[in-house]
Parts: structure tokens; C-alpha cells; sequence
């Protein structure tokens, strides 16, 4: 007798009511564009403070952002974000923010294809 497993994923929405992300297995995932969503300001990345808060309550435990233009994947614990991270609006509602020093950071490899 095989056991199907059932991965559920809970979608997590910002202020605005739009869905940013879901958490999964203790994850908060969270995709982005970073010409879109990185804060120069910090040089690093900001992430809606209900949105987090919600995260929480589902079970998460780290916070991944997914940079979708790079394949970089970020990753911190949602308790540093929340101790570390700077609170700061900017007109979308307040938001956690937390300099790319803070986060652990995978990049995919890349590998120069030849010409010839």
C-alpha cells in the first residue's frame, strides 16, 4: 500500500490583501524581482510587517526570498528579521527591512557557454 503525501503550502498576503507568499514546511517563501523589490536604501531586501507577522502564526520559522531575475535564493530566520530588521513605511504599509549582509545567499552556478 503506497502513502500519498499532501504538500500544503499556506499563501501569506501582505497589507494590501495580495498574495506575496507561502509558507511550506516552515518557510516562508517569498518571490521577487530585485530590480523591482530591493531596497538600495539598506542594499537589501523589505518584506511586508503583517505579512511576517501571518508567517508566524502558519508556522514559519525562516524567511527565503526567492529572486526570480537571478535565481539567487536568500534565507534568515524570521526572528532575526524580526529583531534585526529595520521597521520603515514607504507607502505600502509597514514593512521589516534587512541588509543582504544579514542574509545567508545561494546563487545558482553559472557556466559560460562557448561560442564555437
Amino acid at each position: 500500500m503506497s502513502r500519498v503525501s499532501h504538500d500544503t503550502s499556506t499563501p501569506i498576503r501582505a497589507t494590501n490583501g495580495r498574495v506575496i507568499g507561502c509558507v511550506r514546511r516552515g518557510e516562508f517563501v517569498v518571490p521577487r524581482r530585485r530590480s523591482r523589490h530591493w531596497l538600495r536604501r539598506i542594499d537589501g531586501w523589505a518584506i511586508d510587517e503583517r505579512a511576517l507577522q501571518r508567517a508566524a502564526m502558519a508556522g514559519a520559522k525562516t524567511v527565503v526570498v526567492i529572486d526570480l531575475e537571478t535565481r539567487a535564493t536568500y534565507r534568515t530566520s524570521l526572528g532575526q528579521l524580526l529583531a534585526e530588521g529595520t521597521l520603515l513605511d514607504l507607502g505600502h504599509g509597514p514593512q521589516r527591512a534587512l541588509p543582504a549582509s544579514h542574509w545567508e545567499i545561494e546563487r545558482p552556478h553559472c557556466r559560460q557557454l562557448r561560442l564555437f
